[in-house]
């Protein structure tokens, strides 16, 4: 009886697996997971026989499940049937205690002006119950076209979780500083340094959260980001060269470098840390005039799938690109399009992440870049391209290569490592640099 009852279970299972996988599965885009869906690994001898087939081949049969996209849906409506809304939210009240105008503050000029807060209320958390807020919008401007403005009006009440702060039309992470990751990352690039050739430039670029760039009010609720970012230079080796992307964000802060409704920053973002890495590197920095731009409505990004409150789904975001007007050919294609109702995503940018991904220019100067990254590098490694003959993409938490060994088949590298400043809370990531040295 047993031994019937186990075949019939395997029966049953093998017939739900083939179901599942060989149903419709998802063309293109996982809306709901924010990137396009793995694409079917090229199969050559190599790939064959160092496993690399065998691994990608496993990532895209997992992207292959029938109804992935309507499972995750199904998913999202029951939390939202029963009310389950993000982890522990709490409202919480921000206020001046004079109005800006009171003391000849504009909101152009508020973002870089020392404010005043009222003692008895600054960043207290509170029921919402407890002081009866109300719930009316705090009212800033629609921040979909480039050109309009950052400036949150700092008066008003808001959402909080131990991760996020949710107010008005926007989701942000808050940060909390980990004195042991500061350490390691500067620990496990130093200990690049000591291995690597000393003809390889290295850089460490870290990129701060947007709400390093807000009111005081708001930074307020979490560590700041720029502080663990300079210690975590300062410990730093001769030979690597630290960018300070805070200094140029500080020049552009009313300018759209950040996503509302996503962790990422914008393309624009990264053009400005790329300006900043240009300065340091020596490279001639390319006009953003020398770019034409190519937008793309509706993106509801991470963070909105997170904490999906409606308010925010109704100010869905922009996804800039920028395409270079100079001479540059690329073996493979930096910036992706969509098709009409097809679901913007951030994968636009690369295509998503990669384990490893090679990129031959048209530049024939003999210089190749490496980039060990997290996702933020996607939207400014394409700012790289007009200044090398090879980018080469690694994703460490993928990657099962040695750098070492991938340096020493190029004569003039430049080493870089971009991340957004989360990881200095967390030390897993950067363990995954380590293991790929």
């Amino acid at each position: 009886m047993k031994k019937s009852n186990i075949v019939s279970f395997l029966i049953m299972l093998i017939i739900l697996a083939s179901i599942v996988t060989l149903a419709p599965a998802d063309q293109s885009i996982s809306e709901r997971e924010n990137r396009r869906v793995v694409p079917f690994p090229e199969m050559t001898l190599q790939t064959l026989l160092n496993g690399d087939f065998g691994r990608q081949f496993e990532v895209w049969l997992g992207d292959q499940v029938g109804f992935r996209s309507s499972f995750i849906n199904a998913s999202m409506s029951v939390t939202k049937v029963m009310g389950i809304a993000p982890p522990a939210m709490k409202s919480v009240i921000m206020s001046y205690d004079i109005s800006m105008e009171t003391i000849g503050i504009s909101p152009d000029d508020s973002a870089s002006s020392e404010m005043h807060f009222d003692d008895n209320i600054q960043s207290n958390i509170v029921s919402s119950s407890d002081i009866g807020i109300a719930e009316e919008s705090i009212g800033i401007n629609d921040m979909s076209q480039i050109t309009q403005k950052l400036y949150i009006n700092p008066i008003g009440t808001g959402q909080l979780t131990e991760s996020l702060l949710v107010f008005d039309d926007r989701i942000v992470e808050l940060f909390y500083s980990n004195q042991s990751a500061i350490e390691l990352y500067a620990d496990v690039l130093n200990q690049y340094r000591d291995s690597l050739p000393i003809n390889v430039r290295m850089f460490s670029i870290i990129v701060p959260t947007q709400i390093e760039f807000l009111p005081e009010i708001y930074q307020a609720l979490c560590d700041s980001q720029i502080d663990a970012i300079e210690k975590s230079y300062a410990l730093l080796s001769e030979g690597i060269t630290s960018v300070n992307v805070s200094k140029h964000f500080s020049q552009h802060i009313n300018e759209y470098l950040y996503f509302r409704t996503d962790h990422h920053w914008t393309a624009l973002g990264a053009y400005y840390a790329y300006a900043a890495f240009a300065e340091v590197a020596n490279l001639s920095c390319v006009p953003i005039s020398e770019y034409t731009t190519s937008s793309y409505s509706d993106f509801l990004g991470y963070l909105y799938y997170k904490a999906p409150i409606e308010s925010i789904k109704e100010n869905p975001d922009t996804i800039d690109t920028f395409c270079y007007t100079g001479s540059l050919e690329t073996t493979v294609p930096l910036l992706l399009s969509f098709f009409e109702n097809e679901p913007v995503s951030y994968g636009v940018f690369l295509g998503g992440d990669h384990a490893l991904l090679l990129v031959e220019t048209s530049i024939e100067n003999g210089k190749s870049a490496i980039i060990i990254k997290d996702s933020y590098a996607n939207c400014f490694i394409p700012w790289l391209a007009p200044h090398y003959e090879r980018l080469i993409v690694l994703d460490p938490r993928m990657y099962e290569g040695s750098v070492t060994m991938l340096i020493n088949e190029y004569d003039e590298v430049d080493l870089i490592f971009l991340n957004y400043a989360l990881i200095l809370s967390y030390t897993t990531f950067i363990e995954s640099m380590l293991k790929i040295l």
